[in-house]
């Protein structure tokens, strides 16, 4: 029912986004991975970037978004690391994985821009499932996350890259889109699942036979749950749309 409840969520928020940014440049989804060849080249383009992350971050804060924390100040433990203050982006975990090879910067002045929970210099402020921090955004993995198969542009044929697509290629195989969340504080509310009544559970046992289980072997468990939602401030959500390794 929890599952259920936050994937409604989920859809909710990111159908209600008044930000919404296309990797890749001015292209719509479908037209996501377009220029990519069938040996893999511009694969980058559409991938989760470090200059991406910041355009977002740009948007809400122009649109006065609140962010969720404040910064993660330094610490004399080796190895540690300063996190400024940030907003909460939801990922999959195909997402997390090109996140952990993010880059900035070319030759000499290239460095990775990812730092993990682990390398945070204080843990005491890390959210469920908070996996790592870029610029000013954190980020939580969700085993949930939504994946839009077969949004994107089609994939070309004899394509020997590594993003995620779904389909046959040569026939209708599209590249898989996967949307980032940026659930800014104050911007959405929903009716909760605590309460009297918001959720109703039934079962009935295998073992209570009658006319329509005459030997037993049918039961079931089923729930009902009252859910509502209101996009409060559209201006303050912000999704970004990329592409991701599979």
């Amino acid at each position: 029912v929890n599952q259920g409840y936050e994937d409604l969520l989920q859809r909710d928020m990111l159908s209600s986004c008044g930000i919404v940014i296309n990797a890749g440049g001015n292209i719509t989804k479908a037209q996501m991975g377009a220029t990519i060849t069938a040996a893999g080249e511009n694969e980058d383009l559409y991938k989760v970037s470090y200059d991406l992350i910041r355009k977002a971050e740009k948007a809400l804060t122009r649109n006065r978004a609140t962010k969720h924390n404040s910064v993660v100040v330094g610490d004399v433990k080796v190895d540690t690391r300063t996190v400024d203050a940030a907003y909460y982006a939801i990922i999959g975990p195909e997402v997390k994985y090109d996140l952990e090879n993010t880059t900035r910067g070319a030759s000499y002045e290239k460095e990775y821009v990812y730092v993990p929970a682990r390398q945070y210099a204080s843990a005491s402020t890390l959210a469920e499932g908070e996996v790592g921090a870029m610029h000013e955004t954190r980020f939580i993995e969700s085993e949930g996350a939504l994946v839009d198969a077969q949004a994107g542009a089609a994939v070309p044929a004899s394509y020997v890259g590594t993003l995620s697509y779904t389909g046959t290629i040569g026939t209708d195989a599209k590249f898989d889109v996967f949307p980032i969340l940026f659930p800014t504080k104050g911007a959405f509310a929903t009716v909760g699942l605590k309460g009297k009544g918001k959720v109703t559970f039934h079962a009935k046992a295998p073992s209570d036979v009658n006319l329509t289980n005459p030997f037993g072997t049918k039961g079931f468990f089923s729930a009902n749950m009252f859910y509502a939602s209101i996009a409060l401030m559209p201006e303050k959500l912000c999704k970004i749309n990329v592409l991701a390794s599979n």
